[in-house]
Order: C-alpha cells, then structure tokens, then sequence
C-alpha cells in the first residue's frame, strides 16, 4: 500500500502532461496555421491569382476587405481554386486584418477547408497583402507575397507604390481609390466571417393516426 499511492500520482501526473500536449497542439496561434497543417502542405501558385487579387486593389474594383473578399469567395470570378482537403468542393477564403507599428498594415488570406466545418485549426494562411505607408518619402509600398505553404513564395512579389499625403499625422492617399480612404479610416480592425457549407439534416414527422406513410 505505501508504493501504491506514488505510482498512483506518477500515474496521473502523466495523464495531465499528455492532455496538456495535445491541447496545446489543437490550438492554433491567431494569424498562423497550426505547424501540423501546414507541414507537408504544398500549394501550387496557380491555385490563387494572386496577381489578379492585387490589381482589384490597385484599380479600386474593390471599396473595402468585405468586398474584395466577396470577390474572392465568388465562383464566377475565378480568383482560385483552392480544395485543400480535396472534397471537391471550393475553400472559403478569409480576410484577417492584422495593424503594425508605423501604420503599416496586413491582409492576411487564411483558407478554411470545405469538409472541416467549423474546425479553425484546419485554416490555413496562404498569402499576404501588405500595406507599408513611409511618411518620410510621401510613398506607400503595396506588396502581395504568397505564404510558405506555396511552391515559390520566396520568388513571387506583386507590388506597386502609391503616393500618399500626410494631413495631422493622418495618412491621405492622394487620388487613389476608395480603397485607400476606407484602408486608413478609423474603423474597427477586419475579420470576415466565413460561412462554411454544413450537411443538411431532413427531419420526418409521423402524420395521422395508426398506420400512415412518412413524409
């Protein structure tokens, strides 16, 4: 009985480490894709128009994040082909928002699998839009890099530079679009919101008395 209660407690001690470890592993850091989606993930470039999704923004198709990523997510406009868990069906896309010092900001493209539902370690990150103001030059660097977890991120960069106007420490872009007021405004920061497709369940309900039919 005196040996009992330490391997009892040894025992225990164990379980609690082993429950820690896989809890930490199912939770992903904000911004990233969880290391174990996104370790032998490779995504061919041509599945995302990156390119495309940087002009919409340069010639102001798009007033805000909500509608560029409407764009994103619609069928008909082609922007991608992303089916990463290979369900067939089109990946929603998501916009996520993430503010840095010097008013620089990030447009962060995660993917949520079609078949996962509402599973967010499933997302993954596959590119970025970066928006880097420099009130020194009166210039805005626009760059549109892929992720990692695409073949030749390191060698793909769209960009471009914008002229921007400084009034009371606040970032004016001069004669560009929309876009760029809105980019700037004082707003909240942007989250979309991705509604993935769930499995439709049909309830049957017994009518009349006796015997009868389903319907």
């Amino acid at each position: 009985m005196r040996c009992s209660l330490p391997i009892v407690l040894l025992v225990a001690l164990l379980m609690s480490a082993c429950d820690a470890a896989v809890t930490a592993q199912g939770q992903a850091t904000p911004g990233q894709a969880s290391a174990a989606t996104t370790a032998n993930l490779k995504i061919d470039p041509h599945q995302l128009d990156l390119e495309s999704v940087n002009y919409l923004v340069k010639k102001g198709k798009v007033k805000d994040a909500e509608s560029l990523e409407k764009v994103l997510n619609n069928p008909k406009e082609k922007m991608h082909s992303l089916d990463l868990d290979g369900d067939g069906k089109l990946d929603k896309i998501q916009i996520v928002e993430v503010k840095k010092p010097n008013d620089e900001i990030v447009f962060e493209l995660h993917v949520f699998p079609s078949g996962k539902g509402k599973d967010k370690s499933a997302e993954v990150v596959v590119a970025y839009i970066d928006f880097a103001p420099d009130k020194a030059s009166g210039q805005m660097i626009v760059k549109a890099t892929y992720a990692p977890c695409v073949v030749g991120f390191d060698t793909i960069v769209y960009d471009y530079t914008v002229p921007i106007v400084v009034q009371n420490d606040v970032i004016v872009v001069d004669g560009g679009p929309a876009f760029f007021g809105w980019l700037f405004s004082v707003r909240p920061v942007y989250i979309g919101v991705v509604v993935v497709d769930a499995p439709v369940i049909i309830k049957h309900k017994w009518k009349g008395k006796g015997k009868g039919k389903w319907h």
